[in-house]
């Protein structure tokens, strides 16, 4: 049994059980658990509830200044239907997957879309910057320390 870190959700899917194996200080929080209006820093979101598709922000805490600074966004995606190609190829303004990359830059944070093979693995990762989406690398295993290498090497995490 590999040790991970708690899921207190006592839910999850690949992309969230892959993210237990790493290091206790990346934090992570499944946005869409929660419903309604969501402050993160001076940005404010309407969440809903989406039974296969999440979305994640991972975070780290300064203990010396009790503050929370986020990393990263995930929208972890079950598979890669033909809306979601078609909105991949073409991030257009106005469309979900630019307004969340414009939510991470107000952040400071990077943007990743997270597809799944019908919620297994491989999770393929997509970076968008400047309105241009490009595959960033494929996670094919869930060993941790190749996980590990992956957060850093491949999305610089």
């Amino acid at each position: 049994m590999i040790d991970v870190k708690k899921d207190y959700s006592e839910h999850g899917n690949i992309f969230s059980r892959l993210h237990r194996m790493l290091e206790p200080y990346r934090y992570l929080t499944d946005i869409d658990a929660s419903q309604g209006a969501i402050t993160l820093g001076a940005v404010t979101v309407n969440v809903k509830d989406d039974s296969e598709d999440s979305i994640y922000h991972e975070y780290r805490i300064d203990r010396k200044t009790c503050a929370a600074e986020t990393k990263a966004i995930f929208d972890y995606k079950y598979t890669k239907s033909e809306r979601l190609q078609r909105e991949m190829a073409h991030v257009n303004i106005g469309s979900s997957l630019w307004y969340q990359n414009d939510i991470a830059e107000q952040l400071q944070a990077k943007f990743f879309v997270v597809v799944a093979d019908n919620g297994d693995l491989p999770l393929t990762f997509y970076r968008i910057v400047d309105n241009s989406c490009t595959k960033v690398g494929q996670l094919n295993t869930s060993e941790p320390e190749f996980v590990k290498e992956f957060w850093r090497s491949k999305l610089g995490l």
